[in-house]
């Protein structure tokens, strides 16, 4: 299983309401099939499934507060071996009273790339999933990596110049 993480949603929002679950624990859902509907202090808007597979886990009810770059739910990715997930029994292990109980960091889609020459089972290794960053956008083009491969990173830290 893996995290499913609330992506940004617009700049400087952290948190949501979760509005409405448009799918149920055991639904097959497919990539871009909206599951969520959450409400911020700016608009209510639709989450799109990132991967194809199965819902396993619904971390939140309607009406309560999810934080951006905290899981939101947990699925079987289509086509990857199902084995337990380190942070979905971390979360199921501690009792529910709210995001803040959620642990996890921006992008936390833990992946065996090798292409980058990092080992696959290196247990640090992030993937970064390119955020929203615009209205209808939906490719940019890169223009600048900020950082090399090896480096260390740190919060809030540019890694990317993209346009659009």
């Amino acid at each position: 299983m893996k995290d499913f993480i609330l992506p940004d949603i617009g700049e400087g929002i952290v948190e949501c309401e979760l509005l409405e679950w448009l799918v149920s624990e055991g639904d097959i859902i497919v990539e871009d099939q909206p599951v969520a509907e959450v409400m911020t202090d700016k608009a209510t808007v639709q989450i799109p499934a990132m991967y194809s597979g199965t819902v396993r886990k619904l971390y939140y009810q309607a009406g309560e507060i999810a934080q951006v770059h905290k899981p939101l739910f947990a699925m079987d990715i289509e086509g990857q071996e199902n084995s337990p997930s380190t942070d979905v029994q971390e979360h199921a292990n501690t009792e529910h009273s709210g995001a803040d109980d959620h642990v996890s960091t921006l992008g936390a889609n833990q992946s065996t790339n090798t292409t980058s020459g990092v080992k696959a089972n290196d247990s640090n290794l992030e993937t970064f999933i390119l955020p929203d960053i615009g209205e209808g956008i939906v490719e940019c083009e890169l223009v600048k990596w900020l950082v090399g491969e090896g480096e260390e990173v740190i919060e809030d830290q540019p890694v990317v110049e993209v346009m659009t």
